[in-house]
């Protein structure tokens, strides 16, 4: 199974995205999952933000050698599942890469908010629901060791 997560610009959101997912699934020792992120608007290879690395620091999660990725159509091919942040990209993916749609969710019920610029705190918060959310997945999609 191949998780691909993405957002605008694959610094903030989903760099923890990523991270929190790989930490649950080692957690649940599920081991046949690879996952993935890219970004709709990213320049390559740009560092995640430096509150993503502090507030994934406090789960134990080392992100700090992410490298952001343009999206692309190999990506959307090679995922089997595909999660966006917002109802915004989710439209924007469904309406840029139709042939896609069946693969694309939104991670959560409503959106998640970007917490790029603001306080850590707003980071921590981003995080949870993040966490929330990936656990939920998790759970429904009924991964297997």
């Amino acid at each position: 199974m191949k998780i691909l997560f993405i957002c605008t610009g694959n610094t903030c959101r989903i760099p923890m995205a990523e991270g929190l997912c790989n930490k649950i699934l080692k957690d649940k020792n599920i081991k046949n999952v690879e996952v993935k992120s890219a970004g709709i608007s990213t320049l390559p290879n740009m560092p995640p933000s430096k509150n993503a690395v502090l507030t994934l620091q406090k789960y134990g999660i080392d992100i700090s050698t992410h490298r952001t990725i343009e999206l692309c159509n190999k990506l959307l091919k090679e995922a089997d599942q595909i999660f966006v942040m917002t109802s915004g990209h989710y439209n924007q993916l469904i309406n840029q890469y139709p042939e896609f749609a069946h693969k694309i969710s939104m991670l959560s019920e409503n959106d998640i908010s970007d917490p790029y610029g603001l306080s850590l705190a707003e980071y921590e918060r981003c995080a949870g629901e993040i966490e929330q959310s990936l656990l939920k997945i998790i759970q429904a999609l009924n991964y297997e060791s």
